[in-house]
């Protein structure tokens, strides 16, 4: 946060899951222009938005906007840049409340706003935790964090990426007692005013003052029913708009889970139509409970069913447009055999499922094994695939369209070599004598002459043999062999 002349600058730093900064981005230019520029948008270069490009209720509020995507190899974060006139800036709370910030908050595929105060390198120590105590309580450090000048109590945490020799809570500690040194503030760890987020991504530290209140953007929904593992909603979020799913589609998550990809669908589009299922009744009755948690309208345009998700045309008598889905991981199992069978059997039934030119995007874990399944099938059209980190684990978010005219090479030829086989199977003996006759006949040499047989020889090759010599040469003693 910066002042200058009647302008002040905030620069916001909006972090989200590894391998989703580019919708980030694009999203948040959705949120200020009312338009994407996902093709203007490189990794470390600023993007200028013009004031007359801006919303209405944005336009005289805020000036000179840039965006930077993954701003000093943060690859998981976004840098938003705005000024504000001074006058509006008066506030001591207006860092949080002024119309950029409300309009990050609003943010889908966002973890965290985070006024940026600023980065600094990872200290080279042999306790690296007490070398940034060291560095942040000096008076004279480069790094001040303002909102603590207008707060009563404030806490710290630290949100790590990378491999370190310390824990986040030991960063915590340190950085909390050089905030207390440095601005004479007492640190509470429950109903504090101001959260300071001293955050380190592999080699940087980067300070802030988180913007959001409530929890992490990406905890909205309410849950009464929550499973081992739950899809975050943001990632939810970034498979709808990979899938390009439009209002008035019907959409299907065969494995339903919680129904967190669903939850996200029926906020998104008001006129879209959710299908689940799944083979647990626990978890069907469990999708159906957090929609009523949830107190968003959706009357009449979510329904959940048990069922097999390889066999959807036993559920469903009818087609959908987008077929988005968490599939199985087989973490607990750990049988890649079991998970190829299930892939398999899954595909090909959503194939069935879903419209013609019909989209399918699921997160899987076993991305090769889908990428191959796909593309031996010869019934899909893959638009898409990239690796996202989430729940600690590295899946990958892949997107095909079905062919409305699937390629029946493949399955002619399972058809052909299974004909024959039953051939073989009916008929051995007579399979066996077909294959000698024709070894015969290949292995017959019309050049040699079969001294047993002069019945059918030519006066030729009579001839031809009486001129051959009768005895071989034998070579000399000084030299090759001679006729």
């Amino acid at each position: 946060m910066a002042g200058k002349g009647e302008n002040v600058r905030y620069e916001y730093l909006i972090t989200t899951s590894f391998g989703m900064t580019d919708i980030l981005a694009s999203e948040i230019c959705e949120k200020l222009t009312g338009r994407r520029h996902a093709a203007e948008l490189e990794e470390g270069k600023p993007l200028r938005i013009a004031e007359a490009e801006l919303r209405d209720g944005l336009k005289g509020n805020l000036q000179d906007v840039t965006i930077t995507l993954a701003p000093a190899e943060l690859c998981n974060a976004a840098l938003l840049s705005v000024a504000v006139p001074a006058s509006a800036a008066a506030d001591p709370l207006h860092w949080r409340t002024n119309r950029a910030a409300v309009a990050m908050r609003e943010l889908r595929s966002a973890h965290d706003v985070v006024l940026h105060h600023g980065w600094f390198p990872l200290p080279e120590a042999a306790n690296v935790p007490l070398a940034i105590y060291d560095f942040l309580k000096e008076a004279t450090c480069p790094i001040s964090v303002p909102t603590l000048e207008s707060v009563k109590n404030f806490r710290v945490t630290c949100v790590r990426a990378g491999k370190h020799p310390f824990h986040s809570s030991d960063v915590e500690m340190e950085a909390g007692g050089a905030f207390h040194e440095r601005y004479q503030l007492p640190a509470k760890m429950k109903e504090f005013d101001l959260c300071v987020r001293v955050d380190v991504h592999v080699k940087t530290v980067v300070v802030g003052s988180l913007v959001n209140t409530g929890g992490p953007l990406s905890k909205r929904h309410r849950l009464s029913f929550v499973r081992t593992v739950t899809l975050k909603p943001n990632v939810a979020y970034a498979m709808l708009e990979l899938a390009k799913v439009q209002d008035g589609h019907y959409i299907l998550d065969p494995f339903v889970g919680s129904g967190t990809i669903l939850l996200e669908a029926l906020e998104l589009y008001p006129a879209v139509k959710c299908w689940g299922l799944d083979r647990s009744a626990a978890a069907v009755k469990g999708t159906m409970a957090n929609v009523k948690a949830s107190q968003f309208p959706c009357e009449g345009r979510i329904d959940c069913v048990q069922g097999n998700a390889r066999t959807l045309h036993k559920s469903f008598d009818f087609k959908f447009d987008r077929i988005v889905s968490n599939f199985p991981w087989g973490v607990k199992t750990a049988v890649k055999a079991d998970i190829k069978e299930l892939y398999q059997g899954a595909l090909a039934s959503c194939w069935g499922a879903l419209k013609d030119d019909g989209i399918l995007c699921c997160l899987v874990l076993h991305d090769l094994i889908t990428i191959h399944l796909l593309r031996v099938s010869g019934n899909w059209d893959i638009l898409h695939a990239r690796v996202i980190k989430t729940g600690g684990k590295l899946p990958a978010v892949i997107v095909a369209r079905k062919r409305a005219q699937p390629n029946t090479l493949l399955s002619d030829l399972r058809h052909q070599r299974n004909q024959m086989y039953r051939y073989i199977q009916d008929h051995p003996k007579k399979e066996k004598e077909d294959e000698q006759k024709e070894g015969d006949g290949n292995d017959e040499d019309p050049l040699v002459v079969d001294d047993d047989d002069d019945g059918d020889k030519s006066p030729k090759l009579k001839k031809m043999r009486k001129e051959l010599p009768s005895k071989t040469p034998t070579a000399g003693k000084g030299g090759p062999a001679s006729l």
